[in-house]
């Protein structure tokens, strides 16, 4: 299983809200009328051990800057634990890729760090080839750099690719196409990465007022009848259809590339959406949250052993289902393999892995493996201890952190890269933070 994604999500009404870009880095909201009446206190993004937060047009990033992610023009593998801003970007939202960030700045887009695949909407052969990157093959660019994208109200980053939404309701992308991942079945070009890539931002989906982006998938809100849309991979059900019966097991997925979009069937009148690893959920419009994908870790809210072995063995399900637990959330965040919801009530409940400590509480209390990948997880919602007063909330591979009202973010989870925002202490297993830490100098 890979490290998790980042999605982005706005109305079109809304540009520069603090939830145009999730990540979740991968967050996507609901916002309600008593939450639009008070005052936004900024953004929050973050993904494979990198997070950013942006407050009144700052952005600070911290965690691991092995590609340049930090927007600092250099690359390291030391942790980062204090936020850093980002020099020259006047920010209203920002996503997190496996290695890139981008940042919404006016009605266009600027992105740096990992850039192997053209997730940064440019050519790679254009980067600075002195600079050394750790993910991979070069090249990367640790500066901020624009994208050709205009009137860009949300921007979404996945592993290897990136995607904006328009206000017009155009989702345009760019970067890897392996898996159909930016709706283009094959440019012609290929990129340092090995696979093919489009570079500049091409429309992939019209009519959206909401956009998601995951790992190998993005997903968007059609704004006529709030219906959802997917394309990517669907490895593991990400699509929400059984598209072949000659996958690899009876569960009906396959390795194929979707770059078509496809209608996610069984909902509409979504008031949200966020997409994963390699999951995907919506928020209903009574509140309630419906997922699908992989659930190999209780990220769908259920027992995985009640669904059927997909790729390498992990359990999934192409059928969205209610999570059972959650009734009022508001904006919900996917990481690897777990989820987090804000309530209207301003708290937050987490589910599924928690082998980091991820869902806010020690890993001990929770449940073993079942013999997948992990070594403890819970797919039962549960309430972050001592955590109030939130407005938005992003999820990292095995971290998750959250803003409160008054501009406060608190992180937890794994810390190897300072990515919660922690010095590190030593110790072979020092790292993780199994309570809500406030994350100075934001």
């Amino acid at each position: 299983m890979e490290s998790g994604a980042s999605d982005a999500t706005t109305d079109v009404a809304d540009a520069g809200s603090a939830a145009d870009a999730g990540d979740a880095g991968n967050a996507s909201d609901a916002t309600d009328a008593a939450v639009e009446a008070r005052a936004d206190p900024g953004a929050l993004c973050g993904e494979s051990r990198t997070a950013c937060a942006v407050k009144g047009g700052v952005i600070k990033c911290w965690g691991s800057n092995e590609d340049g992610q930090l927007g600092q023009g250099t690359t390291d593998n030391a942790p980062h634990p204090s936020p850093d801003p980002v020099s020259g970007v006047v920010a209203s939202g920002c996503a997190t890729g496996q290695e890139h960030v981008c940042a919404l700045v006016g009605a266009s887009v600027t992105c740096w760090g990992y850039n192997a695949a053209a997730q940064l909407g440019h050519d790679p052969a254009t980067d600075d080839s002195g600079v050394s990157c750790n993910f991979g093959p070069p090249p990367c660019d640790p500066f901020p750099s624009g994208v050709a994208a205009n009137g860009v109200v949300a921007v979404g980053a996945g592993f290897f690719h990136s995607c904006a939404l328009q206000s017009d309701g155009t989702v345009l992308c760019w970067g890897d196409d392996d898996l159909g991942r930016v709706g283009v079945a094959d440019s012609g070009v290929v990129c340092p990465i090995g696979d093919p890539c489009t570079v500049s931002p091409t429309a992939v989906f019209t009519g959206a007022d909401r956009l998601a982006v995951g790992g190998d998938n993005t997903c968007a809100r059609k704004a006529s009848d709030g219906t959802v849309w997917c394309w990517g991979a669907n490895a593991w059900g990400e699509l929400g259809v059984r598209t072949t019966d000659a996958g690899p097991d009876a569960s009906g997925t396959d390795l194929n590339a979707y770059p078509t979009p496809i209608q996610v069937p069984g909902l509409s009148n979504v008031a949200a959406i966020a997409v994963g690893s390699d999951f995907a959920c919506a928020v209903l419009a009574s509140g309630q949250v419906s997922c699908w994908g992989a659930n190999g870790g209780g990220e769908l809210g259920h027992d995985p052993s009640l669904d059927l072995a997909c790729a390498t063995g992990v359990r999934c399900s192409t059928t969205p289902a209610i999570v059972a637990g959650v009734s009022n959330a508001r904006e919900i965040a996917l990481g690897q393999d777990f989820a987090c919801a804000v309530l209207t009530d301003d708290t937050v409940s987490c589910w599924g892995d928690n082998s980091s400590g991820q869902l806010g509480h020690s890993p001990s209390a929770d449940p073993g493996d079942g013999g997948v990948f992990y070594g403890a997880y819970n797919p039962a919602p549960a309430l972050v201890p001592a955590l109030s007063n939130v407005a938005h909330v992003t999820a990292e591979a095995v971290t998750a952190c959250a803003m409160k009202w008054d501009g406060t973010v608190l992180c937890w989870g794994d810390n190897f890269s300072g990515n919660a925002g922690q010095t590190l202490d030593g110790g072979s297993d020092a790292s993780p933070r199994y309570v809500p830490q406030v994350v100075s100098g934001l």
